[in-house]
């Protein structure tokens, strides 16, 4: 499939400590992904910022940057195993259910089977009872005895534990502020181009609001502001938090650790209906494909995994970090592309895989966008052309799942980088707003030159903003041929 026609897009990950102009480049020439995810790690903020100096020097270079930048803040490692004690060779340990054993921090070794990296003590991470699980729940385990130096586990999941794999603790998770973040200048980010910043899930309404406005404060296209569902209360105030947010990325393996897991398909099938109603974007995170770190051939799982997240409607999947610090980088956005170009080319005609409530209008945007849909449908038009200047209206057109693609003539690049991540939505710039009578013949134009459309091919062009028949008929869209 061409990849101006595949709808579901792709997001790479990389860790704050580990980013490479270099390596960057040589994907982005590839066009493996639609965007960057960069994963915020405390002292790192520095080495983002002269990664994304370094980005924008070598784009400027070469042309505008053709890839979305998302950064993930939501995602805060609080311990890693760095080390096995009494085998300080080994690169793994495996435990059984009713196994106890004893772990600490690798600055304060001793006896323990296992030393963490943490930059919290050890009674600040673990509370007496709680529930303790090693990479997302390979292994679980509960807490028995807690001291400054030294905690004693109970295996009640046996496992596989591996160097290098993450602990959590959600009973001891704080409740974050985007004040926490405080010495991350969000203004800064803009000025250096990132166009989604993800915050956690738990963060209060008043502070993802001022985090908004701080962003709107600053002049041109606004950052957008994603939350991140990776927590119980994030999933029970997901209807408040989507109001204010521009998207939902749902991170299933942290949700994992605090609802059923049973219950995590079904919730991201309703998170996802709740952002078509609002016309916000939502992604898939967790494990996508993570094997692929050491394997050159994914589970039959994982690849289903993906397939189904594409079936539920996502507009992008996020592949695991851990393929970044792999040798099959290059295959594993190879399978993506392969899943989703068969899954869209067996799934066009089919509602996404939940059931979709009546739309109801509530405003003169809704009607447009709906009744032009609709139209677009009954007359098999070949795309629907929009004018936008935010990417709303792309956003509302997207959130009915057309067949046909979109194309988003904006003005703004932020915007284009911004709508890549949208499924089906092709972004197009224009360079400074024609007069309004010349919209519709400059834009027929330029999607003669850079689509896919053919002469005679039927298009709906809806425009909100501007008119290609007069100023004061603003809210419209009509039927076109290309000529």
């Amino acid at each position: 499939m061409d990849q101006e026609l595949r709808r579901t897009k792709v997001i790479w990950s990389v860790d704050s400590h580990s980013l490479s102009c270099e390596e960057l480049g040589a994907s982005v020439e590839q066009c493996a992904y639609d965007a960057l995810r960069i994963m915020y790690r405390p002292g790192c903020f520095e080495n983002i910022v002269q990664f994304l100096q370094e980005c924008n020097r070598k784009f400027l270079e070469c042309d505008s940057r053709r890839f979305t930048l998302m950064i993930d803040l939501g995602s805060i490692e609080r311990a890693k195993v760095v080390r096995f004690g009494p085998q300080a060779d080994a690169d793994s340990m495996d435990f059984a259910y009713g196994d106890e054993f004893e772990l600490g921090l690798v600055d304060k070794p001793g006896k323990q089977a296992i030393l963490l990296e943490s930059e919290e003590p050890l009674t600040s991470l673990f509370a007496q009872d709680a529930s303790v699980f090693f990479n997302h729940g390979d292994i679980i385990c509960r807490v028995q005895t807690v001291t400054d130096s030294n905690v004693k586990l109970h295996v009640v999941k046996g496992g596989h534990v591996s160097l290098q794999c993450d602990m959590q603790v959600p009973a001891t998770r704080q409740i974050p502020s985007i004040f926490d973040h405080s010495y991350i200048d969000l203004g800064q980010l803009q000025q250096l181009g990132v166009d989604y910043v993800i915050l956690p899930g738990r963060i209060a309404t008043r502070e993802l609001a001022l985090a908004k406005k701080k962003l709107s404060a600053q002049k041109g296209s606004r950052t957008r502001v994603i939350i991140r569902l990776d927590h119980v209360e994030a999933w029970e105030r997901a209807k408040e938090l989507v109001e204010v947010c521009d998207g939902v990325l749902i991170s299933r393996h942290e949700l994992a650790l605090t609802v059923e897991p049973s219950t995590v398909p079904m919730i991201c099938k309703e998170v996802m209906k709740l952002c078509d109603e609002q016309a916000k974007s939502v992604y898939i995170a967790s494990e996508m494909l993570a094997s692929m770190r050491v394997n050159a051939t994914p589970t039959r799982a994982e690849v289903s995994d993906v397939a189904n997240a594409i079936m539920d409607g996502t507009d992008a999947v996020v592949l695991s970090q851990d393929i970044t610090q792999g040798v099959h980088q290059k295959r594993a956005l190879e399978l993506t592309h392969e899943v989703i170009d068969d899954v869209e080319n067996h799934f066009a005609h089919q509602e996404p895989n939940w059931s979709r409530e009546a739309f109801v209008i509530t405003n003169e945007f809704d009607a447009v966008a709906y009744h032009a849909f609709h139209t677009a449908k009954r007359v098999g038009a070949k795309a629907v052309v929009c004018i936008t200047h935010a990417g709303n209206t792309a956003l509302r057109l997207a959130s009915f799942h057309p067949e046909m693609p979109i194309y988003a003539v904006t003005f703004s690049a932020m915007v284009v980088r911004q709508l890549r991540l949208v499924r089906g939505v092709i972004p197009l710039l224009m360079e400074g707003a024609p007069n309004i009578d010349d919209v519709l013949p400059v834009v027929s134009e330029r999607l003669k030159r850079e689509s896919y459309l053919n002469l005679g091919d039927s298009i709906v062009f809806v425009t909100v903003s501007l008119s290609p028949v007069g100023a004061k008929a603003s809210n419209l869209f009509t039927i076109q041929k290309l000529e």
